[in-house]
């Protein structure tokens, strides 16, 4: 992917975990698709490398929690979704400091 990518999608690949090192050298993306894979780990550190990132979307995968520190960072970050292991969907919208949390 070239260094000055905005936008990153891999739909419905068997993809199961995101490591620390798989956004490096990417200061130019702010939107992430990472929907329908099998995703059921991601880094702890995952997205340090794009804190300008503003859409990360996981839906339609297995991840059976979100991880307190899993987008710690992010300043910027404004959605995120998701779709739990347990069927349950959610969309957090960052207002930093304070989290909004509202069930899809």
């Amino acid at each position: 992917m070239p260094s000055d990518t905005t936008h990153f999608g891999i739909l419905g690949n068997l993809i199961s975990q995101i490591p620390s090192d798989y956004f490096v050298n990417k200061p130019d993306l702010y939107y992430i698709d990472m929907g329908q894979n099998l995703i059921t780990d991601i880094a702890g550190c995952a997205f340090s490398e794009v804190p300008d990132i503003r859409v990360i979307m996981l839906d339609e995968n297995k991840l059976p929690v979100i991880k307190k520190n899993m987008f710690a960072g992010l300043p910027n970050l404004e959605v995120r979704v998701f779709h739990l292991k347990s069927g349950i969907n959610f969309v957090l919208k960052n207002l930093y400091p304070a989290l909004y949390l509202s069930a899809a």
